[in-house]
């Protein structure tokens, strides 16, 4: 997980990742509990024993506390 805020201006944020910004390591299922609540998908595919969802929908959320 990047340990590092990006400000939201006007419900937008920009986001440049270089691979230097601090992070902290998570396992997959606090990813999966904390921040995916899908509502659809339309695509999807297995790799490696983990599901890549595409074309999602949402439900909007908080973004705060990312």
């Amino acid at each position: 997980m990047i340990d590092q805020n990006f400000p939201i201006r006007n419900k937008k944020c920009e986001i440049l990742l270089t691979g230097a910004e601090p992070a902290v390591q998570i396992t997959k299922s606090d990813i999966q509990n904390e921040y995916a609540d899908i509502q659809t998908a339309k695509t999807q595919a297995v790799v490696d024993n983990t599901l890549f969802l595409g074309n999602v929908s949402a439900y909007e959320q908080d973004y705060h506390a990312l």
